[in-house]
């Protein structure tokens, strides 16, 4: 049976009160409380979340939407206050109010819609709830008519065209706003919006209670979909249920099934800063390998090559995850002459992946120029930001 999305926002809610409590609770017995809230209630639906009609990558999504990267809605509070307008169908009255969120002491946009919406609440018929798959397939639409959306999400480069875009996100959001009561419309907001500030949720936790492979999975491909994927295609007695003595061995041997894969980031380290300098930094590595670099300021990229792609062999990574191949094709050739791609004294000869920083050199100066400066020669989805008032 789908998971309806009613059920995700009563554990978002009952998390949010453990955050607002007043007085506020300890951070370490909040934390405490959080963890018990996530385990009763992935325990509570685990057959549900196990069956084949509940995606975990949905619900991951819905849990952490700033981790989706790859889907930009381009949708901002203003933009979006209008949209509701449109699309939710409110006397006037309670359209003034969606406006509240721009007075002092009125709350965001999210809980103004709560408080519209509620005005006028009707119990919701169980046949009629909203269900999680429904929830993530019209904010997949929504990014797919973004141009600033990855290369996975967004659709041909001829359908972008505003007024069209406008009508199908008019559309994809009233279908779904007007099946939604009060609390899941404020919670169905704030994933536009990307804004889960009011609570103070643990990726490693809810990763745990889903899957106890997942935290390790994700540390690998940092990516939902390849993490999952991954965890599918282990073997069958990997899928076992283990006890509580057992558990770290088994994390350990699924860290060594998990293989890089060209085409998905790789998972970057956990850096700890030493702040006592080199004698503070020893004492942190105690006795384990590390690795010493000079930093640069520049632009953090993954690069991935794979020779058997011929010319398109290059495939860039961001820091936050997004396919940025197509705006860093300036780099390609550089990359290519400095690996040796197609001659015989090339290191590898199929595939590796590359960690560096993207500079910008003067041959005037000799030197590395300024970390803004890479805003002139690095796109975004095509558009080069903020370079109309440069002076050079």
């Amino acid at each position: 049976m789908p998971l309806a999305f009613v059920q995700l926002c009563n554990l978002l809610s009952d998390l949010e009160k453990l955050s607002k409590r007043d007085p506020p609770l300890l951070i370490a017995y909040r934390q405490q409380r959080y963890r018990e809230t996530i385990k009763q209630w992935f325990t509570a639906r685990q057959a549900s979340i196990n069956s084949p009609d509940v995606d975990p990558i949905a619900l991951l999504s819905a849990l952490f939407p700033e981790k989706r990267t790859d889907r930009v809605y381009a949708i901002k509070l203003k933009r979006l206050t209008k949209l509701l307008k449109r699309c939710l169908c409110l006397g006037k009255d309670r359209l003034d109010m969606l406006d509240q969120w721009q007075k002092p002491g009125r709350g965001n946009l999210c809980d103004c819609v709560e408080r519209a919406l509620r005005q006028a609440e009707f119990p919701q018929q169980l046949a009629n709830h909203v269900t999680l798959e429904q929830v993530d397939e019209a904010l997949a639409t929504i990014a797919g008519k973004c141009r600033f959306s990855g290369p996975n999400v967004r659709g041909r480069k001829d359908s972008f065209r505003q007024v069209e875009e406008d009508r199908v996100v008019q559309e994809k959001l009233g279908q779904v706003y007007q099946r939604l009561q009060s609390r899941e419309a404020k919670w169905f907001t704030r994933m536009i919006l990307k804004d889960y500030s009011c609570l103070d949720l643990s990726e490693g936790m809810v990763y745990y209670y889903l899957d106890v492979r997942l935290p390790t999975a994700m540390q690998m491909y940092d990516n939902f979909e390849a993490a999952i994927n991954e965890l599918r295609g282990l073997p069958a007695s990997q899928m076992a249920d283990f006890d509580q003595g057992t558990l770290t061995q088994r994390c350990a041997n699924d860290a060594h099934l998990l293989q890089p894969r060209i085409g998905i980031k790789l998972g970057s380290p956990k850096w700890v800063k030493a702040k006592g300098g080199v004698k503070h930094a020893v004492s942190m590595v105690d006795g384990r390998t590390m690795s010493i670099e000079r930093k640069h300021d520049g632009e953090y990229c993954q690069i991935h090559i794979d020779m058997s792609k011929g010319e398109d062999c290059v495939q860039i990574f961001s820091k936050k995850c997004k396919d940025s191949t197509s705006d860093r094709r300036g780099v390609h050739q550089a990359i290519k002459d400095s690996l040796r791609v197609g001659h015989r004294d090339c290191g590898f000869s199929g595939k590796c992946i590359l960690e560096g920083e993207l500079l910008v050199w003067s041959d005037k100066t000799k030197g590395i120029l300024e970390f803004h400066k890479l805003r002139k020669h690095v796109s975004r989805s095509g558009s080069f930001l903020g370079t109309e008032l440069d002076s050079q």
